[in-house]
Formats: structure tokens, sequence, C-alpha cells
């Protein structure tokens, strides 16, 4: 279920809203602001340039509140607004683990989790970013055994 797969990611630009949540609050926290910068970008004539993504920068748990960025990737530039951030997202190896819909369902995620930290422990690697969840296709139009989000972890390889 928990099968680890690695790919490379390329330099991009990201559109991002940084807050700060508990898992409780976490889902509509992502909603309100994927929403947000899928509307900034709407008026600013782009389009998402890959799979959005949440970067967590801390634990999010009933205690915990990260901090937490929501992340569209972008082609062009955007004009920030109050809210949004246009940064850079350095080009970076990904451990990550595919899960279904259903499987992403707190707490069952946290096994995803898990397994890349026991991939980190086996190979030797290092983390060398925030962990994350990369939506991979359109979250309200899919079904619960739908392939759906990506746990991720940028990594660097074991020197040796």
């Amino acid at each position: 279920m928990n099968e680890v797969h690695t790919r490379h990611v390329p330099e991009r630009t990201v559109a991002t809203i940084e807050g700060h949540t508990t898992a409780e609050a976490l889902p509509d926290f992502i909603q309100t602001h994927l929403h947000r910068l899928l509307d900034v970008l709407s008026v600013a004539g782009l389009s998402p340039a890959g799979a959005p993504f949440v970067a967590y920068y801390g634990p999010v748990d009933a205690e915990a509140d990260g901090p937490v960025e929501v992340c569209v990737p972008i082609d062009g530039t955007l004009e920030g607004e109050d809210d949004v951030r246009v940064r850079v997202e350095p080009a970076a190896q990904e451990a990550y683990v595919r899960l279904t819909k259903a499987q992403v369902a707190y707490p069952g995620i946290l096994e995803a989790y898990q397994a890349l930290e026991e991939y980190l422990t086996r190979t030797g690697a290092t983390s060398s970013g925030a962990p994350r969840e990369v939506y991979v296709t359109d979250w309200s139009a899919a079904n619960p055994d739908d392939p759906a989000c990506d746990v991720a972890w940028p990594i660097r390889a074991a020197e040796g």
C-alpha cells in the first residue's frame, strides 16, 4: 500500500499562501486557500502549471498548527497580493507515496509519512525540504478509490 517511488521535480515558480491550522481545520484551510490562489491566477490570466501541493513546515495535529503553505505552480509573472506570495521552488529529487482519495483521510495518511521516514532511514537519504502533499487529480471529481494525492518529501541521496 505504501510503496515509495522517487522522481525529479524541476525548479518551478509557485504562488503560495502560508498560515497556521490544526488537523481538524486542515481540509477547510487547504480548500479555502487553494481557491483563493486559483482566483488570483484567473484574474491574472494564468493557469496552474502543475499539480497544487501543500508543504508542512511543522507538525499539524490537534495541538500543533504548522505552519502550512498551500502552493500552485505557475508559468509567468504574478503581482503579489496581500496574502499571496510568489517564490521559486528549487529543483529536487522527491520520494513519494501515491494514495487514493480514501487513504488520504487522517489519521490513515500518517502511514504514508511513516513509509517515507523508513525509506530515508533505509536508504540513507536525507530531507532537503518540507514534506508535502501533492494533489495529482481534481479532488472534487475523484472517487474514493482513485489515485488522488502523493505524500512526498524532497530528498538528497546518501553520499557514498
